[in-house]
């Protein structure tokens, strides 16, 4: 199995920010690599980035559910949201709401002794001392980078708005799967 590290949650519960909070210049992180890379292919690219000395990352609303991601060698968190907030904040941008299944899905995935169980929330690591602690769990010696950190805090950090399209494709699909 491949190195990867891996952070799930659901779509608008900070994936977009904690992808680009965990790219350096030692880091390779994709954000919702589902929308680009069968997970065949996501693996070769995790064995690409090692071999060519980068940790490879994924933070995403969706490998989660596919179990030759989540099996990889490599930390993985689970970002925890408020489902509520999460539901206005996909219908705010005139996304549908996720379906019933995949939030039972979603919170059997994260129970503390499921694979996603080791959970955090993007409000937690507004703190620096938290944040410090997430990061040694997912990249170990890789050094913290205190100003970056804060300089992310204060930036609005959203996905493109064809990444809002992909995802709207995405939850449709779910929708329709159901």
């Amino acid at each position: 199995m491949p190195y990867l590290v891996k952070v799930f949650g659901l779509p608008r519960s900070g994936t977009t920010w904690v992808a680009n909070w965990l790219m350096t210049a030692n880091v390779r992180c994709l954000h919702d690599p589902a929308m680009r890379y069968r997970s065949g292919r996501l693996l070769r690219w995790a064995e690409e980035e090692v071999a060519r000395g980068y940790i490879p990352a994924i933070s995403c609303t969706a490998y989660w559910m596919c179990t030759d991601v989540v099996a990889t060698d490599g930390p993985l968190l689970s970002l925890a949201g408020n489902v509520s907030k999460i539901q206005s904040s996909l219908g705010g941008l005139g996304l549908p709401a996720l379906p019933e299944w995949l939030l039972a899905a979603w919170r059997d995935f994260t129970q503390p002794e499921a694979p996603g169980g080791n959970t955090f929330s993007l409000a937690s690591l507004r703190n620096e001392k938290v944040a410090r602690q997430v990061w040694r769990t997912l990249l170990g010696e890789v050094p913290f980078d205190a100003l970056r950190h804060a300089e992310l805090l204060r930036a609005h950090i959203a996905p493109a708005a064809d990444e809002i399209a992909r995802i709207r494709n995405v939850v449709e699909h779910y929708r329709r799967v159901a």
